[in-house]
């Protein structure tokens, strides 16, 4: 019994030992993290610790960059007031902001695209137009309903016209053109688009087919 008390005693006595060097161990972490990031308040060096502790887990090979970053913005925000869970959010919000990395700006649709998109919707809203006025006008079906050649150009117009204004009009777009150059290119394209009606209207119907509402629909 005494020989299994010995045994007990010191296996208590090693454990023991071995948590107050681990304790030892992790205050002088502290303490170096603490002298390194002086300057910062207790409630921001702590921060600091546990996510520089949680990207070192990570394994984040730019740790020590993106530390000392935050470590001189912190320094600064810090005199007005501002502490690190207000600036950054929580640790763990931070740490996986930090590990998907910047988000990326959205693409900026082309004109093409714009164009494409806004002209198939001209076009579909003009078809249910066109069968609209045909099934309700049937004194005078040829002047209600365009012919298809009118329906494609005056799409094609407007699709254009449409996709300039939307691209124009996203955001730091509009600063770097002016609104004088904005407002004079929507000004050109409503003349064109009022000159494809007239060149149009020129053709023979033989050519510019109006179409059966139904066939619109």
């Amino acid at each position: 019994m005494a020989e299994e008390k010995t045994v007990r005693e010191k296996n208590q006595e090693a454990a023991k030992k071995q948590a107050e060097a681990v304790s030892q161990q992790k205050n002088k972490q502290i303490m170096e993290f603490n002298e390194k990031f002086e300057g910062l308040t207790k409630r921001n060096q702590d921060y600091m610790f546990h996510l520089n502790k949680a990207l070192a887990e990570k394994n984040y090979a730019e740790r020590e960059k993106v530390v000392s970053e935050m470590y001189n913005e912190l320094m600064e925000k810090q005199k007005q007031g501002v502490v690190a869970n207000k600036l950054y959010g929580t640790v763990n919000e931070k740490v996986e902001a930090i590990l998907a990395g910047p988000k990326k700006e959205p693409k900026m649709p082309t004109l093409w695209e714009l164009s494409l998109d806004n002209g198939l919707m001209m076009l579909a809203l003009f078809c249910i137009m066109y069968a609209f006025l045909g099934m309700f006008s049937k004194s005078n079906q040829n002047a209600a309903n365009g012919g298809i050649i009118t329906l494609i150009v005056t799409s094609i117009v407007a699709g254009v016209g449409l996709g300039y204004f939307y691209r124009a009009m996203m955001p730091g777009q509009s600063k770097r053109r002016g609104w004088l150059n904005i407002i004079f290119m929507i000004a050109i394209l409503m003349v064109v688009w009022v000159a494809a009606f007239g060149i149009v209207a020129i053709i023979p119907p033989t050519i510019n087919v109006v179409l059966p509402p139904l066939a619109y629909a």
